[in-house]
């Protein structure tokens, strides 16, 4: 497990999540499909009216506070999520078959990503790519300094 940030919200173990980037590109789905923003967009007032009944009711405060987290990094960029999830999956699919991963593929190492850069054709689109997986990074809470490293520009 790797150290947390100094600005990270500490969750139970089990509210943890893998170093997966499918599983990224099933929180990117989700923060798409769902409205499990409880509390969100109704104004401080009425936001926390609705939040103290759901945690009344069951509602994991540190939970909902990760899902929100997670949901809000996701909807940073909603024109570009079908490319995002195509450069996770694409990620997922080298570090597993030639890096030999094993579900282990987030975050890269700046070596790794530099070999993956040099697949593409286009350099602009290996940079958006490679962005894409700094946001799969995010959503995951995992490091993602690893996409500003020199090797990688």
């Amino acid at each position: 497990m790797r150290p947390h940030r100094s600005n990270d919200v500490v969750a139970p173990e089990d509210y943890r999540l893998e170093k997966n980037a499918i599983r990224a590109v099933v929180l990117l789905d989700r923060a798409f499909k769902s409205n499990e923003g409880i509390g969100l967009d109704l104004g401080p007032k009425r936001g926390i009216e609705v939040l103290a009944k759901a945690v009344d009711g069951g509602l994991e405060p540190t939970a909902w506070v990760l899902r929100v987290v997670r949901e809000t990094v996701a909807r940073s960029a909603p024109s570009s999520v079908a490319s995002a999830k195509s450069a996770l999956r694409g990620w997922a699919t080298f570090a597993d078959q030639i890096l030999g991963a094993n579900g282990d593929h987030l975050p890269p190492s700046p070596q790794c990503l530099a070999a993956w850069a040099q697949l593409f054709k286009r350099a602009d689109t290996s940079s958006n790519y490679i962005g894409y997986l700094r946001l799969g990074c995010d959503i995951l809470d995992l490091d993602h300094s690893c996409v500003n490293n020199p090797l990688v520009k």
